[in-house]
Protein backbone atom coordinates (compact mmCIF):
# COMPACT_ATOMS: atom_id res chain seq x y z
CA UNK A 1 0.00 0.00 0.00
CA UNK A 2 3.14 2.20 0.65
CA UNK A 3 4.04 1.74 -3.03
CA UNK A 4 0.20 2.70 -4.00
CA UNK A 5 0.32 6.05 -2.53
CA UNK A 6 3.86 7.75 -3.21
CA UNK A 7 2.57 6.81 -6.78
CA UNK A 8 -0.71 8.43 -6.35
CA UNK A 9 1.09 11.52 -5.56
CA UNK A 10 3.69 11.45 -7.95
CA UNK A 11 0.93 10.59 -10.61
CA UNK A 12 -1.16 14.04 -9.32
CA UNK A 13 1.92 16.03 -9.39
CA UNK A 14 3.08 14.94 -12.25
CA UNK A 15 0.03 16.06 -14.05
CA UNK A 16 0.11 19.37 -12.47
CA UNK A 17 1.15 22.21 -15.05
CA UNK A 18 4.24 24.14 -14.29
CA UNK A 19 5.70 20.87 -12.36
CA UNK A 20 8.35 19.09 -14.74
CA UNK A 21 9.84 16.76 -12.30
CA UNK A 22 8.63 14.49 -9.55
CA UNK A 23 10.70 12.00 -7.70
CA UNK A 24 10.52 10.13 -4.27
CA UNK A 25 14.34 10.43 -2.65
CA UNK A 26 15.83 12.63 -0.38
CA UNK A 27 17.00 16.26 -0.93
CA UNK A 28 20.31 15.59 -2.67
CA UNK A 29 20.53 16.89 -6.31
CA UNK A 30 17.52 18.86 -5.69
CA UNK A 31 17.20 21.52 -8.50
CA UNK A 32 20.53 20.41 -9.63
CA UNK A 33 19.73 22.68 -12.88
CA UNK A 34 18.59 26.36 -12.76
CA UNK A 35 15.52 26.38 -14.18
CA UNK A 36 13.22 29.32 -13.51
CA UNK A 37 10.39 28.44 -14.97
CA UNK A 38 9.51 25.16 -13.61
CA UNK A 39 9.07 23.00 -10.34
CA UNK A 40 10.20 20.44 -8.95
CA UNK A 41 8.57 18.12 -6.58
CA UNK A 42 9.64 14.98 -4.15
CA UNK A 43 8.20 13.13 -1.58
CA UNK A 44 11.22 12.79 1.11
CA UNK A 45 12.22 9.15 1.40
CA UNK A 46 13.68 9.14 4.60
CA UNK A 47 10.53 10.33 7.10
CA UNK A 48 7.70 8.88 4.92
CA UNK A 49 5.74 6.63 7.31
CA UNK A 50 4.77 6.79 9.86
CA UNK A 51 1.39 4.96 10.81
CA UNK A 52 -0.71 5.12 13.39
CA UNK A 53 -3.79 2.69 13.33
CA UNK A 54 -7.12 3.13 15.32
CA UNK A 55 -9.77 1.01 14.22
CA UNK A 56 -8.59 -0.01 11.51
CA UNK A 57 -8.14 3.33 9.81
CA UNK A 58 -4.57 3.98 9.42
CA UNK A 59 -3.06 7.68 9.42
CA UNK A 60 0.26 8.17 7.25
CA UNK A 61 2.95 11.31 7.46
CA UNK A 62 4.86 12.30 4.93
CA UNK A 63 7.01 15.25 3.68
CA UNK A 64 6.27 16.77 0.44
CA UNK A 65 9.08 19.46 -1.10
CA UNK A 66 7.84 21.60 -3.95
CA UNK A 67 10.81 24.17 -5.25
CA UNK A 68 11.98 26.28 -7.72
CA UNK A 69 14.26 28.51 -8.42
CA UNK A 70 13.80 32.52 -7.80
CA UNK A 71 14.59 34.51 -10.77
CA UNK A 72 17.27 36.84 -8.89
CA UNK A 73 18.02 36.53 -4.95
CA UNK A 74 15.57 39.15 -4.54
CA UNK A 75 12.59 39.21 -1.95
CA UNK A 76 10.61 39.48 -4.38
CA UNK A 77 11.31 36.99 -6.62
CA UNK A 78 11.69 34.87 -3.53
CA UNK A 79 8.21 35.42 -2.66
CA UNK A 80 6.73 35.13 -6.26
CA UNK A 81 8.34 31.35 -6.28
CA UNK A 82 7.22 30.31 -2.58
CA UNK A 83 3.82 32.18 -4.19
CA UNK A 84 3.56 29.35 -6.88
CA UNK A 85 4.93 26.52 -4.90
CA UNK A 86 2.23 27.01 -2.20
CA UNK A 87 -0.46 26.90 -4.74
CA UNK A 88 0.98 23.61 -6.18
CA UNK A 89 0.91 21.95 -2.87
CA UNK A 90 -2.98 23.61 -2.21
CA UNK A 91 -4.57 22.58 -5.44
CA UNK A 92 -2.55 18.98 -5.37
CA UNK A 93 -4.29 19.00 -1.49
CA UNK A 94 -7.60 19.84 -2.98
CA UNK A 95 -7.24 17.10 -5.79
CA UNK A 96 -6.15 14.07 -3.62
CA UNK A 97 -8.68 15.05 -1.08
CA UNK A 98 -12.06 15.86 -3.67
CA UNK A 99 -11.33 13.41 -6.92
CA UNK A 100 -13.98 10.81 -6.71
CA UNK A 101 -11.54 8.14 -7.86
CA UNK A 102 -9.41 8.33 -4.25
CA UNK A 103 -12.68 7.61 -1.92
CA UNK A 104 -12.33 4.62 -0.08
CA UNK A 105 -8.73 4.85 -1.16
CA UNK A 106 -7.51 7.94 0.92
CA UNK A 107 -8.24 11.47 2.38
CA UNK A 108 -6.59 14.27 4.19
CA UNK A 109 -6.65 14.59 7.30
CA UNK A 110 -4.11 17.28 8.25
CA UNK A 111 -1.48 19.23 6.46
CA UNK A 112 0.76 22.01 7.64
CA UNK A 113 3.24 24.14 5.01
CA UNK A 114 6.37 25.82 5.72
CA UNK A 115 7.92 27.99 3.24
CA UNK A 116 11.52 27.89 2.79
CA UNK A 117 14.33 30.09 1.27
CA UNK A 118 18.14 29.85 0.00
CA UNK A 119 16.87 26.13 0.79
CA UNK A 120 19.83 23.93 -0.19
CA UNK A 121 23.62 25.52 -2.06
CA UNK A 122 21.13 26.53 -5.11
CA UNK A 123 18.98 29.09 -3.14
CA UNK A 124 15.86 27.23 -3.55
CA UNK A 125 12.47 28.63 -2.82
CA UNK A 126 9.31 26.71 -2.16
CA UNK A 127 7.20 24.93 0.43
CA UNK A 128 7.60 22.08 2.67
CA UNK A 129 4.03 20.61 2.75
CA UNK A 130 3.83 17.67 5.72
CA UNK A 131 0.80 15.70 4.97
CA UNK A 132 -1.36 13.42 7.24
CA UNK A 133 -3.22 11.13 5.02
CA UNK A 134 -6.32 8.74 6.43
CA UNK A 135 -6.26 5.45 5.00
CA UNK A 136 -7.72 1.69 5.23
CA UNK A 137 -5.74 -0.67 6.99
CA UNK A 138 -3.02 -2.52 4.85
CA UNK A 139 -4.19 -5.80 6.77
CA UNK A 140 -6.15 -8.03 4.54
CA UNK A 141 -7.27 -10.92 7.12
CA UNK A 142 -8.69 -12.84 4.71
CA UNK A 143 -5.00 -13.81 3.83
CA UNK A 144 -3.52 -13.80 6.91
CA UNK A 145 -2.58 -17.60 6.56
CA UNK A 146 -0.69 -16.77 3.16
CA UNK A 147 1.62 -14.91 5.23
CA UNK A 148 2.45 -17.49 7.95
CA UNK A 149 3.80 -21.22 7.60
CA UNK A 150 5.92 -23.58 9.46
CA UNK A 151 8.34 -22.05 12.02
CA UNK A 152 12.27 -21.25 10.77
CA UNK A 153 14.36 -23.74 12.17
CA UNK A 154 18.06 -22.04 11.82
CA UNK A 155 20.34 -24.79 10.45
CA UNK A 156 22.52 -26.57 13.19
CA UNK A 157 26.17 -25.29 12.90
CA UNK A 158 28.60 -27.99 11.98
CA UNK A 159 30.52 -29.68 14.58
CA UNK A 160 33.83 -28.58 14.66
CA UNK A 161 36.76 -31.69 15.06
CA UNK A 162 39.65 -30.64 17.24
CA UNK A 163 41.96 -34.01 17.58
CA UNK A 164 43.11 -34.10 21.54
CA UNK A 165 46.44 -35.33 21.71
CA UNK A 166 47.88 -37.93 25.01
CA UNK A 167 48.67 -35.15 26.94
CA UNK A 168 45.31 -33.19 26.82
CA UNK A 169 46.75 -30.38 23.98
CA UNK A 170 44.59 -29.57 21.48
CA UNK A 171 46.09 -29.59 17.95
CA UNK A 172 45.37 -26.65 16.30
CA UNK A 173 46.33 -26.22 12.81
CA UNK A 174 46.43 -22.84 11.50
CA UNK A 175 46.09 -21.78 7.57
CA UNK A 176 49.44 -21.51 5.67
CA UNK A 177 49.50 -18.10 4.12
CA UNK A 178 51.19 -17.63 0.33
CA UNK A 179 54.47 -15.31 1.13
CA UNK A 180 53.94 -11.99 0.09
CA UNK A 181 55.97 -11.64 -3.23
CA UNK A 182 57.44 -8.10 -3.89
CA UNK A 183 58.84 -7.02 -7.28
Amino acid sequence: MNKELINIIIDVLSRFKGVNFVRYSGDDLNNAQHNHKTLQAYLDDVSFLQMNITQHIAKIELNLYILGFPENDTPEDILDTQSQCYDVALYTLAYLDNMEKYHGILSLYDYSILTLSHYTGQNNAGVKVSIVLQVPDFTNLCELDEHFGEPYEPEKDADIDIDVDETGDIDIKPITLRPNRRC
